[in-house]
């Protein structure tokens, strides 16, 4: 009985042995991660990051640690590329690897989960990413669209000559933003917002309701780096209040565009884009496909639509 109890011993021991002389090896394959930053405790590198201009800290660290760098943003470890060739290897050669992109809380509400620019990689977001080349940034369409362009110029022009004569000075960053906000409306949804002056009401309203989105979307969001604590976003920050009512007002405004379309009181000649992703929203239906696929639900048209708004004032 005792040699059993021995020779049981011996062979756990050997055992053990081995998963440590295994487990030794593979970390001794293991690449060595890139280099970083010092971390502290459960904030990692959040410390070193300027919340006003992240992009100048990540350059400071970057000359620093080189141009392969991993950061720690709280329990979100992050690769932080500043070379050229390294992008254009990740990007030519590895870009399956690298095409996806975390789903942030305030996107995550506000399209709807299924958004061309938040949308994860697939066949969704390569269907999503196809309709809008087509029918919105390709050449064709921009331009089809430089008549909006050359009548919304000229419509600025004439407020300055107007504002001008009347001996007072104008406000051109108030002009421009009107300027933005009809484009975009009238490339997306065939009409301008609001009464279409420059400076109105109801250009103010989108305005300020897509300016309220890019803060949330650009804001710190503490379930984004610390997933265990979301409760701080709703409860502390109120963040969470602020996002279902910008969601509901952004809501509220594609509802109303999208029964202007169906009720052909927006129609606009040649189609603007909610015209084609209603038709394109209608043969889905019609040929039956499954739940869930591309532009079978309004919300997929509201998402694509509402990312184009942001996406185009802002960059435009």
């Amino acid at each position: 009985m005792e040699q059993l109890a021995q020779l049981f011993l011996l062979l756990l021991f050997l055992a053990v042995s081995f998963l440590l002389l295994k487990t030794a090896r593979k970390k001794n394959l293991r690449p060595p991660p890139p280099p970083g930053p010092w971390r502290l405790p459960i904030v990692g590198n959040l410390h070193l990051l300027d919340p006003t201009r992240p992009h100048r800290s990540l350059k400071t660290l970057s000359l620093k640690h080189g141009p392969l760098m991993l950061l720690q943003l709280g329990s979100i470890p992050t690769l932080v590329v500043s070379s050229q060739s390294i992008a254009e290897e990740i990007f030519r050669r590895h870009d399956l690897a690298f095409s996806g992109r975390p789903l942030m809380s305030a996107a995550k509400k506000m399209f709807h989960n299924s958004s061309v620019t938040f949308s994860p990689y697939g066949d969704f977001w390569r269907q999503a990413r196809k309709i809008s080349m087509l029918e919105l940034l390709g050449p064709r369409r921009v331009r089809a669209f430089e008549a909006v362009r050359t009548e919304e110029v000229a419509k600025l022009v004439a407020a300055v000559r107007d504002i001008s004569d009347g001996g007072a000075a104008a406000n051109l960053t108030e002009l421009t933003l009107s300027l933005a906000n009809n484009i975009v409306c009238r490339v997306t949804i065939g009409e301008e917002y609001g009464a279409g002056g420059y400076g109105g009401e109801g250009g103010a309203w989108l305005h300020d309701v897509l300016a309220e989105a890019q803060r949330l979307l650009g804001g710190f969001w503490m379930e984004d780096y610390f997933p265990a604590m979301g409760w701080v976003d709703r409860l502390v920050l109120r963040l969470k209040a602020r996002l279902d009512k910008n969601f509901k007002e952004m809501d509220r405004f594609c509802d109303e565009a999208i029964q202007g379309h169906l009720s052909m009181k927006n129609k606009m000649d040649g189609g603007d884009y909610l015209q084609a992703l209603l038709r394109l929203h209608k043969e889905k239906v019609a040929e039956g496909s499954g739940r869930g696929d591309f532009l079978t639900s309004m919300d997929h048209v509201k998402a694509i639509i509402s990312v184009s708004q942001r996406f185009l004032l802002f960059y435009n």
